[in-house]
């Protein structure tokens, strides 16, 4: 009888012994697992500079330069140099942040921005102001000004004839504006 007890107690024991070696088993899989996952997973920043390219094609410029402009300087000269096209849609930025983007961003790239889409009233002020002239972005294919002040519009008009490569203008009166003007 006191060998059954021992078998038993034995069995209880190969049974612990198993259990520990399966955790340890798991643990060390699940630990190993995590290496491989990271080790496989690459930074944005270790992509090269075709993917990066063909990445910043879907991205607006407003977006592109609140995200990467101030991230290191290889992505800093991605948006300032490179040859994309620039589409800035201006429609969900505060005021702060456009006039940072503008200097840093916009004004060294004029000759690179294809489209325009222009629907805070503060942002298509400055750009009908004396001080924006807007014949200067040369490859300029697509305006939008939304909520626009009839006042504005005339002087914006005359700039725009200058504009060679222009081939869609939307605009949309402000509720505020006298339309008689028009």
């Amino acid at each position: 009888m006191t060998q059954n007890k021992r078998q038993r107690h034995t069995l209880t024991d190969d049974c612990d012994d198993m259990k520990k070696k399966k955790l340890q088993y798991t643990s060390l899989s699940s630990s190993i697992k995590r290496n491989i996952y990271r080790n496989s997973i690459s930074q944005f920043e270790n992509l090269s500079n075709e993917v990066i390219y063909e990445i910043f094609e879907f991205i607006d410029a407003c977006q592109l330069y609140e995200s990467f402009f101030d991230l290191n300087i290889r992505f800093r000269n991605f948006c300032i140099h490179s040859n994309l096209s620039i589409q800035i849609n201006a429609q969900s930025i505060s005021k702060s942040t456009f006039q940072c983007i503008h200097i840093n961003f916009i004004l060294p790239n004029k000759h690179r921005i294809q489209s325009l889409d222009l629907s805070n009233p503060f942002i298509i002020d400055f750009f009908s102001s004396s001080t924006e002239d807007i014949s200067k972005y040369s490859q300029l294919q697509i305006l939008i000004l939304d909520k626009m002040e009839s006042g504005y519009l005339e002087n914006l008009l005359r700039s725009l004839a200058s504009l060679s490569n222009l081939s869609s203008l939307i605009i949309s009166i402000g509720l505020s504006s006298n339309k008689n003007i028009l």
